[in-house]
């Protein structure tokens, strides 16, 4: 209840601008947790009051433990419930020994507005103890910043930018950024993470974490979630042809983007025979590579049936696999 008495629920308390969204559990091993449900008794929670007069946290008599908010899945959002038609999230932390920091969220919503949103943003909770603490900033009053612990955009086409800042009181760790389900994001966006400060890209469906080594000061890492619309930027591994020569197969393919490219022939039960290649580099364009007919250990190998196996993966982290038949009627 705000502080003339009057009473209001929860969730009308959010609505009108009484309390922020979110209800965060603090636990000294774990770190903050987002509640969804109820109270647990002799438990730190933290909830971010924004009524300048203050308000007074009212718990009946009858309220039971809380249950911690569920991983984000298909069509939920940060505190379980259910997304509207156009929406999506997916969920990101940051660990390493000692902290964690598990309930961050990047989203899309209709209506949501592209600064802080009262409705749809959670604002992260103050740092306690030793930290780790992923965030995504936005301006706010008196030239502050607000950290912000779930992001909500509205749907936009092309691409759309999330800053995103990571810190930690422990010097000289290895973080881990780790991302969950993305089955919420439609199939046709590309979500990457970039490392501004290392200068290094994650494509986030191929990859599911990325580690850095905190620094000897506080000073915060320097990240951003892209998400763009598929279109040019995709890495593609294409026109896979082989053809028979007088000394074996000349094998050409395309790829969109330089890669590493690796390939090789299994027989048919999946046992490797040759290594073509393995990390080579590949140019955008035409490439090439030669089966001379031998396997590994140079013996010609007998008539029937092989498959080339290849794998072109490039410096975001993005996979592109093909496969094809090879016939050896030596």
């Amino acid at each position: 209840s705000a502080s003339n008495s009057t009473a209001a629920s929860d969730a009308a308390a959010q609505a009108s601008g009484l309390v922020g969204q979110g209800l965060w559990k603090y636990n000294q091993g774990s770190g903050y947790q987002l509640e969804t449900d109820r109270l647990d008794p002799w438990v730190a929670y933290w909830l971010r009051i924004t009524n300048p007069e203050g308000a007074t946290l009212v718990i009946p008599p009858t309220a039971k433990s809380r249950a911690a908010a569920p991983p984000a899945a298909k069509n939920r959002g940060p505190l379980g419930e259910p997304l509207p038609s156009g929406s999506w999230c997916f969920r990101l932390a940051a660990r390493t020994e000692g902290a964690q920091d598990t309930d961050n969220f990047v989203g899309v919503a209709p209506g949501a507005a592209e600064t802080a949103d009262q409705q749809r943003d959670i604002v992260q909770p103050p740092e306690l103890g030793d930290y780790v603490s992923l965030y995504f900033p936005h301006p706010g009053d008196a030239g502050g910043a607000t950290k912000l612990a779930a992001d909500f955009r509205a749907p936009f086409s092309g691409a759309k930018t999330w800053d995103m800042l990571v810190e930690t009181d422990l010097p000289e760790r290895d973080i881990h950024l780790v991302w969950e389900d993305l089955s919420s994001l439609p199939r046709n966006l590309q979500p990457l993470l970039v490392d501004v400060d290392g200068g290094v890209s994650r494509y986030m469906r191929t990859s599911s974490g990325y580690t850095f080594r905190s620094g000897a000061t506080r000073s915060p890492r320097r990240f951003q979630v892209v998400v763009s619309s598929s279109g040019g930027g995709r890495l593609t591994l294409g026109a896979v042809t082989p053809v028979r020569g007088p000394q074996g197969y000349l094998v050409s393919y395309s790829v969109s983007a330089a890669a590493d490219v690796t390939a090789q022939i299994v027989n048919t039960g999946g046992r490797l025979v040759r290594r073509m290649s393995s990390g080579r580099a590949a140019q955008p364009g035409l490439n090439s590579l030669f089966w001379d007919l031998r396997d590994e250990q140079g013996r010609a190998v007998p008539r029937g049936f092989y498959l080339l196996q290849m794998t072109a993966r490039d410096d975001q982290g993005r996979v592109v696999r093909a496969t094809r038949s090879i016939q050896v009627m030596q």
